[in-house]
Parts: C-alpha cells; structure tokens; sequence
C-alpha cells in the first residue's frame, strides 16, 4: 500500500511476508503475517531496503523472530515476489544437499572401512543450520552443512580432535563453501569433484598396502588378503580389517563375558547409601582409575605415528570421554574386602545379570609388559614405521581398556565401559586428588528412561567384617532399600577371621 503525503509517496506495507523451513528439513513455505498485530514493527519496513549486515540489521532479525517465532527463519520481506524467487532457490539447494548426503553415503561405503558413525542435527535444528557429520573410527571426517538465511553460527570446538577434516557448506541460495580443517579453501569445484578429491587414494596406496601384507607375513606369519588393508582418511593412516588384526591378536584380545550370572562392586558404606537414595549408578571417567597405566599402558603399541596437533595431555581429552565401571566374581573374599571395601567396614554390592548376551560386559585380559603377543605388535610397527608407513592397531586401540598389566590378574576383573562426550557432573577423586568427570545411569526398576538403565540389577548387599554395628546395619539397609524401592538380600560377611 501506498500513502500520500506532504513529502510525497510514502511507503507503508501491510503485509510481512517470512520463509520458513520446515520442521523436518526437508522444505520451506512462505507465511503471510498482519503487520498491524506487531505494533513494536511499525515504521520499520518504511524505507528502502537493502541488505546490510550489520548490528542494526541482527537487532531487526531478532525482533521479527520475537514477533513472528524465530524457528527456522530463512528470510522475510514485505513483498512476496521476493521471496518466491528465494523460495525456488531453497528447494533446488534442499535437492542438491539431499542428493549429495546420499553421495557421501556411497563414497564412504566402498572404502570398505569398517566402523562409520552418521550423525544428523535436523532433529535439533538450530536458528541458522542443520548438519550430517561423519565419523570414521570415532574421529570427524566430512560435515555437510547446509544454512538456513544470512546467518553463520560457529560450532564450538574444544580441541582439534573436534574438527572434522573437510566441511561442505551449502548456501540456501546454491553454491558451496569447503574447508579442510581450519583452512578454507578458495577452488572452484563441483560437489562432485570435492568428493573426488576428498575420497582419493594416496599415490602410493597399493605400494604401501603391499608392504604392510609382507611385514605382517615375516612377523606373525600370516597372509592375509589385499583386500583386508586399509586407508583411513581422517588420520591418514593405514589398519587392517578387524578379522584380519584379531588373527594376529589372539593372544591380547579380552573376551566379552556371556557366562558369569553374578558380579560384585566392593565400596563404601557412604557410597552405598548415596546409591540408594539417588538411584544411580555413577561411572567415572577412565583418566581417575587407580592404577597410572590406565590411560598409557598400550600407548606405544597402537600407532607408530603422531598427529601434527598432537600434545602429550591429550591423552586425558580421550579418557574423559570414557565411562567405567570395574567388578569382579570374587564375592566376600578377605583381600578384596581389604583392597577397595574400606578396609572391611564398607558394603560388597552383588549384581545379577537379565541379559548376558547384550550387556556389554568385558572380562579384563591381563598381560605381561615384555609378552611375546606385545613384541609382535611393536615389531611391526617399527618395520611399518622404517617404511614410512602410518599404521594403527586399531582393534588393539578399541579394545585397550580392557587390558591391563599382569601384575593385577590376582582381582578377576570385569569392566563396563560406555562412551559419552557430555559428562553428568564432577568430584574430585579423593584416592589421587583428580578432578574427574562422571556419567549416571539409572538403577531402580520404576525408572522409564531406558536409553539410561543400568545394565545390571542389584539384588543383594554385603557388608563388611568389620563394619561398626553390623547387625543394626543390615536391618537398616534393608529398610533404606525397601523404603527407595529396592528388593534387596542383605547379609553379614562370613569372613570371621578378620582382624
């Protein structure tokens, strides 16, 4: 609508007109809103516009979000012409992003490599974007981000390791943006000429693969096919296949329980009680384990390579990632109760396991720091290293918190571990003074969240041979638990002989 005035005409819409995209990501719609029910808009649209990004323009953003809901907001206008030009853009853009997903897909699968993680954000879309992440071997290895208007929001990244090796972004209005890790790139390139590029072999790929299957023949005596090497682009490394590294490995791979029926947690009485009140497990993070080795002890037997970014702390960014649990099947034995049960006078927590075949439990395999099984390893790594050959023991490094050294076999442990990047709280580990990050998963039978149920059930108590009171102990446990909803066996200790 136009309006007369004494300065001449003067334009005054009535109409906003907003892009929108969908709540699934998967196309846009325009809206038509009264500007006359948004007094705190009046006079804004007066003008002639132009984009300019800066302060004025966020302000403006903000406030039609306010207005009109800021989810998902592509662009507005007060002339519909516009944005249906805009809209034509984003669906082509959607089709290309779709498309090339599906192209990463493909790309990714005839790698032949073995543990790739995908990881959408339309579920949880974000005011300015939403994302396909990845992962290859735990690390990120391609983004594609597709963003929604003229915003940009930055990802936080904490370390390196956080960085994907390659983000695609694409732009509502078409066209794309690519960076390898921090650096952007300014070559003019297809979609499909970027996953040329990205997915391309090293030049000497098949000397290198060769190589690797004559080391491992004059090592461990072994053939294994061509097929079974690997190249991991997002370390730019070489690994085999799993079946082919666990021939190799027999003699170090700890093997998932599926027999044992009871397990046992030797604690505090204090730490028992919190239990009981809360109803939730606490795992901690694998960097506050007792023993030092924890987080190093295979450390020179799982890659003969450092990565350029590499710090010497960084091992403790991968551990506060890792959740742990340790038990053992010896219940009510006089060391144990001495070693981890407060000296006796704590509580010895006896799980049942409902379901064997898919808890994840881990008996630890121990071994000895100068066995033949770990000789091997470090032999062709170093035959691999004088070759210049990046190479992981990547079955070695998935599974090497489920190794310890010999010394400890005595415990008869068993561990529960669970990946997690966003930690439920901290203490300070009061055993080493480490400021230690832990995950909580629930334990009582009536909680609904299955996604956090703990995998075992508690079903007895013990309490130590030296606890103070003992037999007004075990009936109060008992009614604590009744009381928190538990069904719990409590008993003494039979040990009698503890001084």
């Amino acid at each position: 609508m136009i309006e007369q005035s004494m300065e001449g005409r003067v334009y005054k819409p009535q109409e906003l007109y907003v892009l929108r995209m969908n709540a699934e990501g998967t196309d846009a719609g325009i809206e038509e809103y009264d500007l006359a029910q948004f007094p705190e808009l009046s006079g804004r649209f007066d003008e002639p516009r132009h984009l300019v990004i800066n302060d004025d323009w966020f302000r403006e953003w903000e406030l039609v979000g306010k207005c009109v809901g800021e989810e998902r907001i592509i662009q507005y206008s007060t002339r519909r012409s516009e944005l249906e030009w805009e809209l034509n853009q984003v669906r082509q853009s959607l089709r290309e992003y779709t498309e090339s997903v599906e192209k990463v897909e493909h790309f990714l699968k005839s790698t032949g490599l073995e543990d790739i993680r995908h990881e959408t954000s339309k579920a949880n879309m974000t005011l300015c974007s939403f994302s396909d992440v990845y992962y290859v071997y735990g690390r990120p290895f391609l983004k594609l981000l597709y963003r929604l208007g003229h915003r940009h929001k930055t990802d936080a990244v904490m370390t390196e390791y956080d960085l994907p090796c390659w983000q695609i972004e694409f732009f509502h209005t078409g066209g794309l943006s690519v960076r390898q890790r921090k650096k952007l790139s300014d070559e003019k390139k297809s979609f499909d000429e970027w996953m040329q590029r990205i997915f391309r072999e090293p030049e000497d790929f098949t000397e290198k693969k060769e190589e690797i299957r004559v080391q491992v023949k004059k090592v461990y005596d072994i053939c294994i096919p061509n097929d079974d090497v690997l190249y991991d682009p997002a370390t730019d490394c070489y690994i085999l296949k799993e079946n082919a590294e666990q021939q190799m490995l027999k003699g170090l791979m700890p093997i998932r329980d599926i027999e044992t029926d009871e397990i046992a947690k030797y604690t505090t009485f204090d730490t028992l009680v919190a239990i009981l009140q809360s109803g939730k497990m606490r795992m901690n993070s694998i960097v506050s384990m007792n023993d030092k080795t924890e987080t190093d002890f295979l450390e020179d037997y799982i890659r003969n390579y450092k990565e350029e970014y590499e710090r010497e702390f960084d091992k403790y960014l991968f551990a506060d990632k890792e959740f742990i649990t340790s038990f053992t099947t010896r219940i009510d034995e006089l060391d144990m109760w001495r070693l981890y049960g407060d000296n006796a006078r704590g509580v010895c927590m006896v799980f049942e396991r409902k379901d064997k075949s898919n808890d994840e439990l881990y008996k630890i395999k121990y071994v000895h720091p100068e066995s033949e099984s770990l000789k091997r390893v470090s032999d062709l790594l170093e035959a691999l290293e004088e070759k210049t050959i990046r190479f992981r023991m990547n079955l070695l490094q998935k599974n090497r918190h489920f190794l310890k050294q010999s010394d400890y076999n005595a415990e008869d442990e068993y561990r529960l571990l669970v990946n997690s990047g966003r930690p439920d709280g901290w203490f300070i580990n009061r055993d080493n003074g480490i400021l230690t990050p832990y995950i909580e998963r629930n334990l009582k039978k009536s909680e609904q969240t299955v996604d956090n149920k703990y995998p075992f059930h508690l079903s007895r108590i013990i309490l130590g041979p030296a606890i103070w009171e003992k037999y007004a102990n075990i009936m109060q446990v008992f009614y604590m638990g009744h009381q928190y909803g538990y069904y719990l066996d409590v008993s003494e200790s039979k040990i009698d002989s503890y001084r």
